[in-house]
């Protein structure tokens, strides 16, 4: 090893690499290496909104975006993506329930 390899500190870490992961979505990207930019690009959603969904900020993502993400990841990953890879789909819906007449 030479005197200027030695002194040469090493660079840290990536924060993204040691921090935990924000959400689902965020926990598949980074298991399979897909940076916000090339799941935008392959979901055709913009990356400003892709990096937002991805940190957990939307609270109240619409089923058609996680569908479109769900189509991205799976072009770039090239096998089939479920929905419930890369979000918590767990919805409390409850249908109204009929009212009865009243009776005359």
């Amino acid at each position: 090893m030479t005197a200027r390899a030695a002194r040469k500190s090493r660079r840290p870490a990536a924060i993204w690499r040691t921090c935990v992961p924000l959400s689902i979505l965020d926990a598949f990207c980074r298991r399979h290496g897909i940076t916000t930019p090339q799941l935008a690009g392959a979901a055709n959603v913009t990356r400003q909104h892709t990096s937002r969904i991805r940190a957990g900020k939307v609270p109240n993502l619409t089923i058609s975006t996680a569908k479109l993400l769900a189509l991205g990841a799976s072009r770039i990953v090239r096998r089939r993506v479920a929905l419930v890879e890369l979000f918590d789909l767990e919805v409390d819906y409850r249908p109204p329930t009929p009212t009865q007449r009243k009776a005359r």
